[in-house]
């Protein structure tokens, strides 16, 4: 994930991980030349390393949690709703969505998939830092045909990186992004893949 840090406050995206601010958004954006000012920056800073790709699709953020039969993948919007805090496991889908919503029908894909992998997977969640720590969450993006504005070819799990949860505030929860080794990602998306298709 590209960190604009250097030139920017870092701009988190989606569910989870925070809304990607607009340009305009952002607070020291106040003129036109402030907007201007900000896209020649972010020229110059993209010049020196590619960014990462603005996907449109659904933040479908998970994590492992602890089950009755054992580990499972659950979804967590990042809001303090007792299921967000517990985990969206597949059964509590439309519990938190409600029947019809677009979430149940991703989540029930996603966790399928994630479940379905998880025993060999599971050595690279360990290097990750996911199976002793449920705080921490796969910040993807799901797009299944045209899940928003943008149309696509095929379907698919875009993962951005690794988020991690901490407590903001008594009454908020918030994120970002930890450092994890690049390779043992690939390595889990390499092995994922088959059970994907």
């Amino acid at each position: 994930m590209k960190k604009f840090s250097e030139y920017f406050k870092l701009i988190a995206e989606g569910g989870a991980a925070g809304h990607m601010a607009h340009p305009f958004d952002l607070p020291y954006v106040k003129t036109g030349k402030d907007l201007i000012n900000f896209f020649n920056k972010a020229v110059s800073s993209v010049t020196k390393t590619p960014p990462s790709v603005k996907i449109d699709g659904v933040n479908a953020s998970f994590r492992l949690v602890d089950t009755d039969e054992g580990k499972k993948f659950a979804l967590d919007r990042g809001s303090m709703k007792p299921l967000d805090l517990q985990g969206i496991t597949i059964d509590k889908l439309e519990d938190r969505f409600g029947p019809g919503h677009g979430m149940v029908n991703a989540g029930q894909k996603l966790l399928s998939i994630m479940n379905e992998a998880l025993p060999e997977i599971e050595p690279e969640l360990k290097k990750l830092g996911m199976v002793d720590n449920s705080n921490r969450f796969f910040n993807t993006e799901f797009v299944e045909g045209q899940t928003n504005v943008m149309q696509y070819d095929n379907d698919f799990l875009a993962i951005h990186g690794i988020n991690e949860f901490f407590q903001a505030t008594p009454k908020r929860r918030a994120s970002k992004e930890v450092d994890y080794n690049p390779k043992v990602l690939q390595s889990l998306i390499d092995k994922l893949n088959k059970f994907a298709e």
